[in-house]
């Protein structure tokens, strides 16, 4: 199998560059050079691990920037940024000191033009705070300043203290829209200052500071996040659908297997039965009466690595343990990948599916939901999703569940 490594500054083009102008209504769109050590540190902190299985066409590649773009786009709304005054004091002839106005220079909004109107701050230090912030997130103080740029001493940090400002670059807030294009619009509407390509910069460093200290999941993780977009289901008609809130879950479950006539599969997460008068014992006791009169029983649970937090393997023991006596298969999944499905298909027009595990806090104490659907369609979508689980599992036993 062939791994691509996705490249996360080539995905910044004149074409993503100009289609995001665009979307934010700023034009003329800023060089391609400006944009991309922003745009990518953006791709990098959301694009999660960097490889593919398949190589992705062009097309593709632009598509999977856009949806990670938008991704953060929805994390950095909030209020434009605005220059504020500092002060300085210096003493006047008659030994009095006089407060001269100053415009504030901030750290984590400034270009590296406006960053040379500092005194003594030179073009290469003004590279180096501007490539820092984009890889450590936004200033706090001088003090991190200085810690992390190199050449910037206790000199500089007292003659900079009264013309640098930190204000922080737009904090979350909620709202966002959803619509790439119409938060990109939101955050470019904030910058009410310099021309539209520098707004536009702006807006991505602001982005790609906020995303910095606060990684993707996928990208924390190490995670694939697929270049490709992989298109809904198609949709499927169900002649009777049935929510399932809190305790109706409990019951309505018990009465389904016992109306099974042919198959019955379950994938759950956790099955937890810590003693025989335990809620679960019903649900297992029906299984068992399945399977006694010639119904198809399979039950798939999780198995959890050692190092995992869990339990799955200690918590589903007991299940699996009078599954197994009752002459039901039963078997755990991979250990490499956490199986937290929670579904059973009966026969073949009925999944019932949601967020209860069968645990006695799931049915009496969470405000968990499910549905019950009555469909063909979709019982062969869950169905088939029920067989490459098992496939990927192993089967249980007594002497061996991990």
């Amino acid at each position: 199998m062939n791994v691509y490594r996705i490249d996360w500054e080539a995905m910044v083009d004149r074409v993503l560059v100009d289609n995001l102008a665009a979307a934010a209504g700023l034009a003329p769109a800023p060089t391609v050079a400006a944009a991309r050590p922003a745009l990518a540190r953006i791709l990098a902190s959301c694009g999660g691990w960097p490889y593919a299985t398949a190589k992705p066409t062009a097309r593709e590649r632009r598509a999977f920037a856009l949806r990670l773009l938008g991704d953060a786009f929805g994390q950095v709304l909030g209020p434009a940024p605005q220059q504020a005054p500092g002060i300085t004091l210096e003493r006047a002839r008659d030994g009095m000191r006089a407060i001269t106005l100053v415009i504030r220079v901030e750290v984590n909004l400034a270009d590296a033009a406006a960053l040379q109107t500092v005194e003594g701050l030179s073009v290469g230090l003004a590279e180096a705070i501007i490539a820092e912030r984009l890889r450590g997130g936004p200033f706090a103080s001088m003090t991190d300043l200085g810690d992390r740029v190199e050449h910037v001493g206790e000199v500089l940090m007292r003659k900079w203290a009264p013309v640098i400002g930190f204000m922080q670059p737009s904090a979350p807030r909620t709202g966002a829209l959803g619509d790439p294009a119409r938060d990109l619009q939101v955050l470019a509407a904030e910058q009410t200052f310099g021309e539209p390509a520098e707004r536009l910069v702006r807006v991505f460093e602001s982005v790609a500071m906020r995303v910095t200290t606060q990684l993707h999941p996928h990208t924390k993780h190490e995670l694939p996040r697929s270049p490709k977009i992989v298109p809904p289901p198609d949709a499927a008609t169900a002649s009777r659908t049935i929510l399932l809130p809190g305790k109706r879950y409990y019951y309505h479950v018990k009465a389904a297997i016992a109306e099974a006539g042919e198959r019955v599969d379950v994938a759950m997460f956790h099955i937890a039965m810590p003693g025989s008068t335990h809620p679960t014992r019903r649900l297992l006791d029906a299984l068992a009466a399945a399977h006694d009169r010639g119904v198809r029983v399979r039950v798939l649970v999780d198995r959890d690595r050692a190092a995992d937090p869990y339990n799955s393997t200690v918590i589903n023991a007991a299940a699996v343990n009078f599954l197994l006596d009752a002459g039901v298969k039963v078997h755990v999944d991979a250990a490499r990948k956490l199986l937290h499905s929670k579904f059973l298909v009966i026969d073949a027009d009925r999944t019932i599916i949601g967020s209860h595990n069968w645990s006695a806090g799931s049915y009496f104490g969470f405000d968990d939901l499910s549905v019950d659907v009555t469909s063909p369609a979709f019982a062969r979508v869950t169905r088939q999703r029920f067989e490459d689980l098992w496939r990927r599992g192993t089967a249980a036993s007594r002497d061996r569940q991990i």
